[in-house]
């Protein structure tokens, strides 16, 4: 089978890109055809590539037609789309708020997947797409890069801040310092992105982390305490595994304020039975092998929906006037840097505009800085004279 993934862009370890990734690899090893288009390349695309599998960013490149395409952002699977006619699609939706993971609707994007039940309540209830279409497949981790560390200490000494933002990254390490513990950051946030994390995870006790970071420290066996910039949830436990699973340790876990008491309460309860449970129980269940068996059969359940119910070309070119309509650059709503560069190029005509009278102010702060040398002269002259009054009123009447 062919797959095409797509992506918007495969130049930082994001998400979405470590998901293409894992993805390509995975079904690679699994004897499929897979292949990656992004426009916009870059160290994951290289690392992609590396293992074999073709990477492209031109959909040109691509004579062979896909048999289904795994779409991540609605602009690269609307371009897949319209370059190969006939083939289904599965649109991946797994950011909340991001313009690119806004709703896609084609005759042939014939499954819409979320990552986790907060997405997949927005494709619902907030999206309107039909439940017959939308399916739910949880993020997973690669377990043959995560080994389990060794088991983990009664206290726990180096602890580990893995995240995108740096927001709360204050509170984690006055926390750290009250209880003893040394504190690293790696991640984005803490200014050191990382490749392989997978080397590095086992050697810390305790993470904070959240979404995709926190579940590869659980892969790695360590103890996670939910949180980011955006908030915190707490330690990962058995009893709060069962909550925060379906939301993929994300958005609507992180319900509370990171603050240096929430900090040092979680801290304060670690125990690593229960965070080696919890752990385990993750590597039972979050691996890439169980997401790609699923993965699997709804490549085979796209291709069957469209066979059984072949889309009409007019809704198609309809579905592409809508999508080019809703899309095209424009102000006032839907682009925001159109509203942004609109405003920027006002304030560059004002800069440019104060430019062109720089000749004619500095002649006249020439004229004004005479003028003051005049009078500052002037006053010289009028003290000199104010002194020499003075003196001579002060002279005694000998004189």
């Amino acid at each position: 089978m062919r797959v095409l993934l797509t992506n918007i862009h495969l130049a930082e370890r994001a998400g979405t890109e470590i998901n293409i990734r894992d993805w390509s690899l995975g079904l690679l090893r699994r004897g499929r055809v897979p292949i990656v288009y992004s426009p916009r390349l870059g160290e994951v695309a290289a690392e992609i590539a590396a293992a074999g599998v073709p990477v492209i960013d031109s959909l040109a490149r691509l004579r062979q037609p896909p048999d289904v395409i795994h779409g991540c952002h609605h602009p690269t699977v609307m371009a897949a789309l319209n370059a190969f006619p006939g083939v289904p699609a599965l649109v991946w939706y797994q950011d909340f708020t991001h313009w690119a993971d806004a709703p896609l609707r084609h005759p042939r994007a014939v499954l819409h997947v979320a990552i986790d039940a907060t997405l997949r309540g927005r494709l619902l209830d907030g999206d309107g797409f039909d439940p017959a279409c939308v399916r739910q497949v949880l993020n997973a981790v690669d377990l043959e890069r995560f080994e389990p560390r060794p088991p983990l200490p009664a206290r726990p000494a180096r602890a580990l801040a893995y995240c995108k933002k740096p927001d709360h990254l204050a509170a984690l390490r006055q926390a750290c310092a009250a209880r003893g513990l040394s504190l690293d950051e790696i991640g984005v946030g803490g200014g050191k992105p990382i490749a392989r994390p997978e080397e590095l995870l086992g050697i810390y006790d305790l993470v904070f982390a959240s979404g995709r970071c926190a579940m590869e420290a659980l892969a790695a066996g360590c103890a996670v305490v939910c949180c980011d910039a955006r908030g915190f949830a707490g330690p990962v436990t058995p009893k709060s595994y069962e909550r925060w699973r379906p939301l993929n340790f994300g958005r609507r876990c992180l319900l509370g304020p990171v603050t240096l008491s929430a900090a040092l309460a979680a801290i304060d309860a670690y125990d690593a039975a229960l965070a080696t449970a919890a752990a385990e129980r993750f590597r039972q269940e979050g691996s890439l092998d169980a997401q790609l068996d699923r993965i699997e059969e709804l490549y085979d359940e796209a291709r069957s929906r469209l066979a059984a119910a072949p889309a009409d070309a007019e809704a198609e070119r309809a579905a592409v006037t809508r999508y080019l309509e809703a899309w095209s650059p424009r102000t006032g709503g839907g682009w925001p840097w159109m509203d942004e560069r609109v405003a920027f190029e006002a304030h560059v005509a004002a800069l440019l505009e104060q430019a062109d009278k720089l000749p004619a102010l500095r002649e006249e702060a020439g004229q004004l800085r005479q003028q003051l040398k005049q009078k500052t002269d002037r006053l010289e002259e009028l003290r000199a004279e104010l002194a020499r009054l003075r003196g001579q009123g002060l002279r005694s009447p000998a004189d």
